[in-house]
């Protein structure tokens, strides 16, 4: 799940604040959770917890909310004051909270959701931190190491009028390479990162320019199938969330698109409520976008056809949940001993590059 509004305005207040922290926001769910729980009235229980988590744009919001509700504002309406800050399929779902008397059923399902998914980012942010480290490690010494020592080789041998050998001039271009076109390569790549950041947080441009970011990450060795599954994840559960309170169906898959915080399920999920609006079944408008399995598609129209819609859906992202967890162990983790395995290789050919012009050296002097 990611907090993310593409709405276009700014809340009530025409706020445009980015949006919190998905920590932050989760941490929020919780302790509300709790408190309206066990029947702690909204207001006391949005004044305490903004006595507690004072500090900072959480801190900030609480206070603005506990406010709004004080005057007699719905906890729904205080949100939407809030902008962007607050993601669209939260304040809904709160909306449906309120108005069937179950708040505290959905903060606390909103949490789970949360948890879900900071612990899904955190599995993922860590089978890819070793490899991305160790790589950042090996094109240092290759850049930066390698040609100092075998540029002094090249000038010492250049004073003999001998080149360097072949090994080791070959190691010595690579490395000069690297130095000379990685950097700025490097630079590139941080470039559209920061892009991609402020993209993701831009209300009308993000959709469109970053589908063909998101079509490539979807298409990636090893790491597309586990997006592709961690997406869908989100997408069930959010989807599910949102019709097991009563949610109506265009609305719930236009925000469960939203929730997942890709660009190709956003628009995928737009045009599903559009079918749907027009008389098309769920299963049959999500299975024409392609966005999905076909065996997740047939499953949903088992679902839609014995009343089960929900269920299948919570059945479906636990599913996918696992299936993430399956494959981040078989596959992003060979990554690991496999980046050790080349880096090793390279090392050890950059090494025995260093030591070709020392074991030759002997002979130039002789000869």
């Amino acid at each position: 799940m990611t907090w993310h509004s593409n709405s276009d305005g700014g809340g009530i207040l025409g706020r445009n604040e980015r949006p919190l922290r998905t920590e932050d926001l989760n941490l929020f769910t919780e302790q509300l959770a709790s408190l309206t729980a066990s029947g702690v009235p909204l207001a006391p229980a949005l004044a305490e917890l903004s006595h507690e988590l004072r500090g900072g744009r959480l801190g900030a919001l609480l206070e603005r909310v506990w406010s709004d509700v004080e005057g007699g504002t719905s906890l729904e309406e205080a949100l939407g004051r809030q902008g962007d800050a607050i993601p669209p399929l939260y304040s809904s779902l709160v909306r449906v909270g309120e108005r069937t008397g179950n708040l505290p059923a959905v903060l606390q399902q909103l949490s789970q959701f949360g948890q879900r998914y900071l612990w899904l980012r955190y599995r993922l942010q860590v089978a890819m931190a070793y490899p991305v480290v160790l790589l950042a490690a090996l094109l240092l010494f290759l850049g930066g190491f390698v040609p100092h020592v075998m540029g002094q080789f090249e000038e010492l041998y250049a004073s003999f009028g001998r080149d360097l050998p072949l090994l080791s001039a070959g190691v010595l271009g690579f490395g000069r390479g690297l130095w000379r076109w990685g950097l700025p390569a490097g630079g590139c790549l941080a470039a559209l990162s920061v892009i991609q950041f402020l993209l993701l947080r831009s209300s009308i441009w993000s959709s469109r320019l970053l589908l063909p970011w998101e079509r490539l990450k979807l298409a990636a060795p090893l790491f597309g199938p586990v997006y592709q599954t961690v997406l869908s994840a989100r997408f069930f559960r959010a989807l599910s969330l949102m019709l097991a309170h009563g949610a109506p169906i265009a609305e719930s898959l236009h925000l469960a698109g939203l929730a997942t915080g890709s660009a190709y399920f956003s628009q995928a999920a737009r045009q599903a409520a559009a079918a749907v609006m027009q008389g098309e079944g769920v299963s049959d408008a999500l299975r024409a976008t392609g966005v999905l399995r076909r065996t997740h598609c047939w499953i949903l129209q088992q679902g839609e056809r014995n009343g089960k819609f929900p269920i299948m859906l919570a059945r479906l992202a636990d599913t996918c949940d696992q299936e993430a967890e399956r494959l981040e162990k078989s596959s992003l983790s060979l990554v690991g001993p496999g980046m050790v395995a080349v880096c090793g290789l390279l090392v050890g050919v950059a090494v025995i590059a260093c030591f070709v012009p020392v074991l030759q050296f002997a002979g130039i002097i002789n000869g």
